[in-house]
């Protein structure tokens, strides 16, 4: 709970509208971890969570154990999604979808690879920072 009275603290606020975890943590009990979120959501310092970064079974394990408990559910999945990088499509983009939590895409233009055009020169040179 020190962590976000910091977090807060520092943003000058008495509560986030979503806090957000990210990546699977393979050292704390899934139990320990779920159960704080809720804590947190309980005390009023965060409206929802959501998580970052995990993959499909992970996420349904999270999903499940926090419905089993009557915990707080997480309201958003924040994976790497764009045009080039569409593995999401395959487990993640269906779990969310069944289970009516939003996606929030990380890099949707591919860390600007889709922001230029395609073959040909990628240098600067056309920039005035370039020249």
């Amino acid at each position: 709970m020190q962590s976000i009275d910091d977090s807060l603290k520092r943003l000058g606020t008495d509560y986030v509208d979503l806090l957000q975890i990210h990546r699977w943590d393979y050292e704390t009990p899934l139990e320990e971890t779920l159960e704080a979120l809720h804590d947190v959501v309980k005390a009023g310092k965060a409206r929802y969570i959501g998580a970052s970064s995990m993959y499909a079974w992970q996420f349904a394990k999270a999903l499940y154990t926090a419905d089993l408990h009557g915990w707080t559910r997480f309201v958003s999945m924040q994976n790497q999604y764009n045009l080039i990088q569409r593995e999401e499509e395959r487990e993640m983009l269906p779990l969310c979808a069944a289970e009516g939590i939003a996606v929030l895409p990380w890099s949707p233009l591919a860390r600007g690879r889709l922001t230029r055009p395609l073959g040909g020169n990628h240098c600067a040179s056309g920039l005035r920072s370039g020249r």
